[in-house]
């Protein structure tokens, strides 16, 4: 998976959120809104898009630990070829998850939960620009316009 968020756009997550990662061990923490922290894997400090695959969203329930876990209410499900795709409110975020279990309600509360190694972290638009340089100033502008 990509780390640039134009590329997620179009092949990733479908689930984009806005967050602000803290350095924990050899991950971060990522704090979404006043409430929301999750774990990852990737080692981040600062502003951050973070993507969750709806597949990687697991629907959870009984024996559960606290870390990543998203609770909410589902809002909406829609049959799909092969799974029934979930949209559950947590908070003022709207997830898409995906699931093969059927006998969920509208309304009722969920709980979901991400693997730390499945949050993905992508750098702000403008910092992926600077790390990977602005082509137009590049020596690609002259490889590609001057021959």
């Amino acid at each position: 998976m990509s780390t640039s968020l134009f590329v997620a756009r179009f092949t990733g997550p479908r689930n984009l959120l806005e967050g602000l990662a803290e350095p924990l061990g050899d991950g971060c923490r990522v704090r979404i809104g006043e409430h929301l922290l999750l774990s990852s894997h990737t080692a981040r400090s600062g502003p951050v898009t973070v993507g969750m695959r709806p597949e990687t969203l697991e629907l959870v329930e009984g024996e559960i630990t606290e870390e990543n876990l998203l609770r909410g209410c589902l809002a909406r499900q829609v049959l799909r070829p092969g799974h029934l795709e979930l949209e559950v409110v947590v908070g003022a975020l709207r997830l898409i998850a995906h699931t093969r279990r059927s006998a969920l309600t509208v309304g009722q509360a969920v709980c979901l939960q991400v693997a730390p190694d499945a949050v993905l972290l992508l750098a702000p638009e403008m910092e992926q620009r600077k790390e990977e340089g602005d082509w137009l100033t590049t020596s690609r502008w002259n490889t590609v316009f001057q021959g």
